[in-house]
């Protein structure tokens, strides 16, 4: 298994010999440049002084609590010049991936707002949801299963979803199980969600295999769920084709989950970069328990310390 650098520990021509090594940068966001949308120090500067250096800066997010133009609004009120185009999110893969696979018919979505109205918007229509109310009999939950049986759909999509409750769970499955022709699309699988000192928080892994227990114990006849958020092979696609990507190892991507950000990288071979300022620490790679290609090439405690290393070298 190759070694890992820390790039504060690297000679000044190493350092160097990094930074000249990809012409393209793809960062992670939460847990990367900012913790809960407030920057991380020294983030705002080490991604304009690359853009100065000539690299093509890009964002890539599991997160979709906010549009792509939300998260530009914030990226520029904290200083970092960017464009809505640099900006990729589960939403643009799902509708990437739903245009690819012409799906017409309605959706349900346990998502956040936002992804439910860019799904609008972009022509999808959406079914409602069921009203909460407080249920306290199993009749009550079995009073909606016709409609759920008589109704065609063509995903159901699985989020972070901030208000999922009993109903929309079990709605989920019905949908599932009586459209075994329709896509399971789920944003991410991570088991927690970086929000800073008061977190973690649960992330969508937990509801997802739920669904497919239930699934699984019912017999149904199905296909499998679709990951579309990091480190989906949709992703990685989505990335390459967009950006127009050929020379693979020219890419840097730079995140702060072994799981999330790291696989992917290995998955669109591109080089690794990870910073320490989210969910891993040093002590995920003193016991290292992935698969191998998902070791990172580079090491950095956050984007502050790379920024001043790239001071260092180029001012």
């Amino acid at each position: 298994m190759k070694s890992v650098k820390f790039l504060n520990e690297l000679p000044a021509k190493e350092q160097k010999d990094f930074f000249e090594s990809f012409d393209t940068i793809f960062f992670d966001l939460d847990g990367v440049i900012w913790h809960s949308y407030v920057p991380i120090p020294g983030a705002v500067d080490c991604l304009n002084n690359l853009k100065k250096l000539g690299k093509n800066v890009h964002f890539v997010t599991n997160n979709s609590t906010k549009t792509c133009q939300n998260i530009l609004e914030i990226l520029k009120t904290a200083g970092i010049n960017a464009d809505l185009p640099d900006i990729v999110n589960p939403l643009k893969t799902m509708i990437f991936l739903l245009k690819k696979s012409n799906v017409t018919d309605p959706l349900y979505a346990m998502a956040p707002k936002a992804s439910k109205n860019e799904l609008l918007e972009n022509g999808y229509k959406i079914l409602p949801e069921t009203p909460h109310v407080d249920m306290d009999q199993i009749p009550e939950i079995l009073l909606h299963h016709d409609q759920a049986k008589e109704q065609t759909i063509g995903a159901v999509l699985l989020d972070l979803d901030l208000n999922l409750d009993y109903m929309k769970v079990q709605k989920a499955f019905w949908y599932l199980k009586y459209n075994p022709n329709s896509l399971f699309l789920v944003n991410s699988m991570d088991k927690t969600a970086p929000v800073g000192p008061k977190g973690p928080i649960f992330a969508t892994y937990y509801f997802v295999e739920c669904l497919r227990e239930m699934l699984r114990v019912d017999n149904v006849n199905r296909g499998d769920f679709i990951q579309i958020g990091k480190p989906s092979q949709v992703m990685v696609d989505y990335i390459k084709e967009t950006f127009n990507i050929s020379q693979s190892n020219r890419v840097m991507f730079v995140g702060d989950s072994i799981e999330s950000d790291m696989a992917t990288a290995a998955k669109g071979d591109f080089q690794k970069l990870l910073v320490l300022s989210g969910t891993e620490k040093r002590e995920s790679l003193d016991n290292w328990g992935y698969p191998d290609n998902y070791k990172p090439d580079f090491v950095a405690e956050d984007l502050g310390v790379l920024n001043d290393i790239l001071k260092s070298l180029y001012d």
